[in-house]
């Protein structure tokens, strides 16, 4: 899809620069809540979020009826992907908790990594036919995954792991059966 030109967009001043993080969040909140539509996924915010940004939860049809869930860290990144692949950086206390394994473990999760443009004029087109948000989102299970970092961890999502609404269809059947992510 060709990007349309920025005039006369680019005069548009947009508020708030400063809080670009949160701004980024709000947009990341919008394409994970889509896509779980699509998908026919609830989607909750915890209160207080304890480093998961969203639990989505998906009832698989039966019998038997079964229900799963999933836990959700989200990032963004404007930087474009390398070798196949999208980082971004991850506090290493969470990516240490999200790449625990054992039997006390009964809640999967995942790390979304998104792809914003730095302007935020560039983030949403809308048109008649349409809402389109820019750039997409990858999704990576770290269960298992070990570091040497210290502080920060850089986290990769394959761009094979594109999240979209089969996708996380997938992911939430193969937890429904047992499986990992």
């Amino acid at each position: 899809m060709t990007w349309p030109p920025l005039s006369p967009r680019a005069t548009i001043v947009r508020g708030s620069p400063q809080r670009i993080t949160a701004f980024r969040e709000q947009l990341q909140i919008a394409y994970l809540r889509a896509v779980a539509a699509a998908a026919g996924c609830g989607v909750a915010r915890p209160d207080p979020d304890e480093g998961v940004d969203a639990q989505i939860s998906y009832r698989c049809p039966g019998p038997p009826m079964v229900d799963a869930r999933l836990d959700v860290q989200l990032k963004t990144t404007t930087a474009d992907p390398a070798g196949g692949f999208v980082q971004a950086e991850m506090n290493r206390m969470r990516f240490d908790e999200f790449a625990a394994t054992g039997p006390d473990l009964t809640v999967h999760k995942i790390v979304i990594i998104m792809r914003v443009p730095e302007d935020l004029g560039h983030w949403v087109y809308a048109r008649d036919k349409g809402l389109t948000l820019h750039r997409g989102a990858y999704w990576v299970n770290l269960a298992g995954q070990t570091t040497s970092a210290k502080k920060k961890v850089k986290v990769k999502a394959p761009l094979d792991n594109l999240f979209d609404d089969v996708a996380l269809c997938q992911i939430m059947q193969r937890i429904a059966a047992g499986g990992a992510p």
